[in-house]
Parts: C-alpha cells; structure tokens; sequence
C-alpha cells in the first residue's frame, strides 16, 4: 500500500514497515502498480455486476406485483424458484433461493433414540442397521452433520414407535440457518437447448 509521510512516497511491506520509494526495485514497483491496477479493475466489476444483480431481482419483483395486481395471485414465494421467460422465448431468467440448513442440540436426542431401537433390534436382520446410522451421523471434513444423509432415514419404512418419534425429532431439530437469492440468465442456441449466461471469469 501506498502512502504519503512528510511528502514522501511510501509503500508498506508484507511485514507492515514502511519503505522509501526510491530503496524499492524498479520492477517490485511495476509489479505493486500492476496489481493494483488489476483488483481496482476486479472490485469495479464486482460494483457493477452487485447493482445489476438489485436491478434484476428488482426488476423481477415489479413482474410479480403486476401478475399480483392483475390475476390478485403472487407470482413465485419466498422460497419458491422463479422462471419467466422472453415473448420470443429465445431468454430465460431463473430467481432461485439457496438455503443453508442445519441442525440444533435436538439432533443428538434423535441419535441417542435411534441408538436405543438398535440395541432393542440387535438381534435380528438389522445387525448392520448401527453401521448405516453411524455412517449417517457421521461428521464430515468441515466438522458438519451430512443432512441429505440424516434426513434421508426418513424415507425408512420402519413402523416402530421409537424411530417414528426419533424421525419426528430430527424434523424439528432441522433449522434454516441462511437464506440467499440469486439468479440465472439463460440464452436459447441454435439448437432449441438453454445455455447459460456464465458469470466466472474463468469461463471467458
């Protein structure tokens, strides 16, 4: 970083000291002017590409207080996904809303619950049933509960009183804990097919 002291030109290190101008190689000060040049670049873009992501979600919600207005029905909800498409069909934009789930201290009754009814059916064909569940409730690299995995015993059609109550449990304990809304342009090709618009730089 760049500063002036005593009209005199600084740059501040990796280390936080502060550097005459004139004791830093020519090329170190290219280079510094460089980078800089190209993040300015990058935030600016970023600026832009934050105002029309609020005009498009703006944009997108007036469609929905005219269809409100005109039909006394709301376009799309909260956690619903949106899609409208142009006249020609030839553009389609997607609202979507991505939430982050995860579960409360309830979890852990759930599992001592379900712990329980396999102690209770140890016996019996369900001998692997412990390895399933363990696996479920496993923690994974990020230190999280798998929930597709744990939501996914659900779908067991285990007709016992624990496990019903063990399941009931885990819906409860399941919480939105972000909500974040974004959108998707897509374009028609030749072909009838909608590709999307990609954003990542990378993909120029």
């Amino acid at each position: 970083m760049k500063k002036e002291l005593n009209g005199k030109t600084y740059y501040e290190n990796s280390r936080g000291s502060l550097v005459p101008e004139e004791l830093i190689k020519p090329y170190d000060l290219i280079k510094d002017q460089t980078v800089m040049l190209c993040f300015h670049q990058v935030m600016e873009l970023r600026s832009q590409m934050e105002e029309v992501k609020l005009q498009v979600m703006q944009s997108v919600s007036e469609l929905q207080d005219v269809l409100a207005s005109e039909y006394k029905v709301k376009l799309g909800g909260k956690k619903e996904n949106l899609c409208v498409t142009s006249y020609d069909g030839s553009i389609r934009i997607i609202v979507a809303v991505n939430e982050y789930q995860s579960f409360d201290e309830k979890i852990h009754i759930a599992k001592q619950v379900i712990d329980g009814c396999i102690e209770r059916w140890s016996e019996g064909t369900n001998a692997n049933l412990k390895a399933i569940i363990d696996q479920a409730f496993a923690l994974n690299q990020s230190g999280h509960m798998n929930i597709r995995s744990i939501v996914g015993l659900r779908k067991l059609n285990i007709e016992d009183a624990d496990w019903v109550k063990a399941m009931t449990i885990i819906s409860d304990s399941l919480q939105t804990v972000t909500s974040k809304k974004y959108f998707r342009v897509y374009r028609r090709d030749p072909f009838g097919k909608y590709q999307m618009i990609d954003f990542d730089l990378a993909s120029i």
